[in-house]
Formats: structure tokens, sequence, C-alpha cells
């Protein structure tokens, strides 16, 4: 019975799931390390309006397949996203890539997550992703014409012309 529980651990390990709460101001940042077959998320709430800007994922790895099988992306979005790969330092060995997740606005109460998926390779992943909160921006006012003036006028004259009227007759 200790071997099964101690395989179902290995077979769940991978795979895990972080939920927060995030509000306007928020700078958002973590740190995790992908294995071969393994999936991470991440799913975030809205407390208020707000927007999300640019998602900046990076990796960093023992050789390019340690990054290069990495996939991620909003999910639910169907935009899968890969690396760019470049060569990290004077040691050919290590590699680090960058990746970014286009920024959006949410209302009170929605949510989002991402998600990490590695499904090759013999090197685990170090990843990081960070992203920060602002107001939605309200749309500019709408100037009022010129004319809206002149109509306030010539309604004013309409009225005093009508009450002139009642008063004649």
């Amino acid at each position: 019975m200790k071997a099964f529980a101690t395989a179902l651990a290995v077979l769940i390990a991978p795979t895990f799931a972080n939920a927060s709460t995030i509000s306007v101001g928020d700078n958002y940042g973590n740190a995790f390390t992908l294995t071969t077959g393994g999936y991470v998320s991440y799913a975030f709430t809205a407390s208020e309006a707000l927007t999300v800007s640019e998602i900046v994922v990076a990796g960093t790895g023992f050789s390019n397949a340690g990054l290069d099988s990495v996939q991620f992306g909003r999910v639910g979005y169907g935009v899968i996203h890969s690396f760019d790969m470049i060569e990290s330092g004077s040691d050919p060995d290590t590699w680090a890539a960058i990746g970014f997740i286009e920024g959006f606005t949410l209302d009170v109460g929605e949510t989002f997550s991402l998600f990490f998926e590695k499904n090759w390779g013999f090197f685990d992943a170090n990843m990081a992703i960070s992203f920060a909160t602002s107001e939605v921006e309200a749309p500019a006012p709408v100037p009022l014409p010129a004319a809206g003036g002149l109509l306030v006028i010539a309604l004013a004259g309409l009225g005093a012309a009508a009450a002139r009227r009642k008063r004649a007759a």
C-alpha cells in the first residue's frame, strides 16, 4: 500500500495549480520548475475591474531541450506560445528564453488561467512569470458640440415666445 501511495504521489507531483485574487496595483511574479511531462496552471480572479499588462514568461535550462519543449498560454484562448531560444552566456549548455502573452481587461469576479506544459526532453525548465495590474482606462469624454449651445438658446427662445403668446391671449 505504501508503494502505491508513493507511485500516486509521483504521478500527481508534476501537475499543480495555484489560485489568486488580483486587484488594481498588483505586481505579480512567481518562479517554478517545470519537469518533463509536467503541467502547471495559475488561476486569477479579479476583485475589481482592472487591466492586466502583457504577461512576461521567462525560462532557463540546461541545453535547449529543457526549454524548446515548453508551451504556454491563456486557458480557453486557443493560442499556444513557445519560446524563442537564446544561448545564455559563455556556457553552450545553458539556455535562456523569453515569451509574452498579450494583456487584457477583466470585470469584477472574472477569472483567467495560464498554463505551462513540458512534453518531452531530459532536462527541467526553470520558469518565471510576471505581470502588473492597473485601473481600466475610461473612454475619453465625448465633447459637447458647439451646436449644443445653439440648441439650448433656440429652445429658450421658443419657450419665451410661447410664454409671450400665452400672456397676449
